[in-house]
């Protein structure tokens, strides 16, 4: 009886685990789908990244190798440069379209040397920033800043990489005279106000003294992809992280069904074990009641053959006493 409730509850104990190793194992496939998924679009995104897929043709001939003397490739486009906060890409993707395009290289050489090429032998036309490996501090003190309630500088949500710092406000006026303001009525409002600066809204609208523009975006912009790729890059790593994981526990649960299967023969084994003790003892069982009903009616017999003597010897005693007296 405790062998068969200990078989029952290793029994049950294994179909759970297994059940459980089946779902984390189809887990692990999920999240490995996942994985190619995102790690798919995250190459894609590189890619797009990479070759300047959001440039003009022009752009993207001007960048490719060889296309300037050596010594002047570009080091990229301005895009490249910068990183937006919070959910402003495309908000500044648009406001920016056209500098984000910006082919930065090192020298006024090699500006000259694009324009000669593309005067030349390279069809349309492209705007060459200057960004010297020492870059001069050309940011401006003293500028006037416009304070509004939830107005933000532009400034404030772009991070600008690989040197140019604050020297990029100077190249660019925009990004120095531009806000993000909370809504098309206030910056309509401020545009009046303060005609020389650039009021943008939520929507990608952008008011400046007596224009507004607006409209839906032709295409993603690189700021917006480079989020993107970021974003692609952190559910990736988590991906990674939960398929590892998955894995593991399953290993792990494949080692306690191993165990537990051990278990399982071992308590059979010594259950086919007592069922043949039990068998064999039932038998000797059977054989000693049958010894002892034999024994039993021998007894029997005995006692009474022994009545029987005893009877036959007292009436032999009582027949000798009858022939005393009568003597």
């Amino acid at each position: 009886k405790r062998l068969e409730s200990e078989i029952a509850a290793l029994r049950e104990a294994l179909q759970a685990r297994r059940a459980e190793e089946a779902a984390m194992r189809a887990r692990a496939n999920q999240l490995r789908g996942e994985d190619a998924t995102v790690a798919g679009r995250r190459d894609a995104l590189q890619s797009l990244i990479r070759n300047h897929s959001y440039s003009t043709d022009t752009v993207r001939r001007l960048l490719k190798p060889g296309a300037l003397a050596q010594g002047m490739a570009p080091m990229g486009t301005l895009a490249d440069f910068l990183e937006v906060s919070g959910a402003h890409e495309a908000v500044v993707d648009e406001f920016l379209r056209e500098e984000l395009n910006y082919v930065v290289v090192e020298s006024w050489g090699a500006a000259e040397e694009g324009v000669r090429l593309l005067k030349s032998g390279v069809d349309g036309r492209a705007t060459f920033l200057i960004h010297p490996a020492e870059q001069p501090a050309l940011f401006e003190e003293g500028n006037e800043t416009i304070s509004d309630p939830g107005l933000t500088p532009l400034k404030d949500s772009i991070r600008v990489l690989n040197g140019f710092g604050r020297s990029l406000e100077a190249i660019l006026p925009k990004i120095k005279h531009s806000y993000l303001a909370t809504d098309s009525g206030q910056a309509q409002r401020l545009a009046a106000q303060h005609p020389s600066a650039y009021f943008l809204t939520p929507e990608g609208e952008c008011f400046h003294n007596a224009t507004v523009t607006g409209g839906k975006p032709a295409s993603e912009g690189p700021l917006a992809l480079k989020r993107e790729l970021r974003e692609a890059e952190s559910r990736l790593a988590k991906l990674e992280t939960g398929v590892a994981q998955a894995e593991a526990e399953a290993v792990a649960l494949t080692r306690t069904i191993e165990e537990l299967t051990l278990q399982l023969e071992a308590h059979s084994e010594e259950r086919r074990q007592a069922e043949t003790d039990t068998a064999n003892q039932g038998a000797a069982l059977k054989q000693m009641e049958s010894e002892a009903q034999r024994i039993d009616r021998r007894l029997q017999e005995w006692s009474a053959q022994a009545a029987r003597n005893k009877d036959a010897r007292e009436a032999k005693r009582a027949g000798i006493d009858q022939k005393r007296k009568e003597a």
